[in-house]
């Protein structure tokens, strides 16, 4: 007797499938990621920082220039990816700006875009800002 597929079989294994690409951007994110450029309106001059994904968990530092003097940012939380929608779920957020820390506790989503070309990530958000980022080693 041969197999013959029916339409729910093929749409499970479409399922199946669509879940295990979401599940392997996910994993190819994991690790340690450099910044190396920080453009868009909120730049402020040469930035510098580190992103984390660790199981499904992130952690974001930077800091930048800003007419001589260095303001920065931090934010944690959990993280989703689905195709190539990186979306933060900000637990907790942090920045320092003209010398006066403000810490937000206010939970926030931030739906990006990405990119993964080799061992460059970028992450565009909606209001035009673009983070570029090399995998650390």
């Amino acid at each position: 007797m041969a197999f013959r597929p029916t339409r729910h079989s093929v749409l499970l294994f479409v399922l199946l499938l669509a879940m295990a690409g979401a599940a392997a951007r996910a994993d190819s994110l994991s690790g340690a990621w450099t910044m190396t450029k920080y453009e868009g309106p909120a730049t402020h001059g040469s930035a510098s920082g580190l992103l984390l994904f660790s199981g499904s968990h992130f952690s974001l530092n930077y800091t930048m220039d800003e007419g001589g003097q260095r303001w920065g940012r931090a934010h944690a939380g959990t993280y989703d990816v689905s195709g190539d929608t990186l979306t933060y779920h900000v637990g907790w957020s942090m920045e320092y700006v003209t010398g006066r820390p403000s810490v937000a506790a206010k939970p926030a989503d931030r739906e990006t875009r990405f990119t993964l070309a080799g061992d460059t990530l970028t992450v565009k958000f909606s209001n035009g800002s673009v983070q570029t980022f090399k995998r650390a080693k």
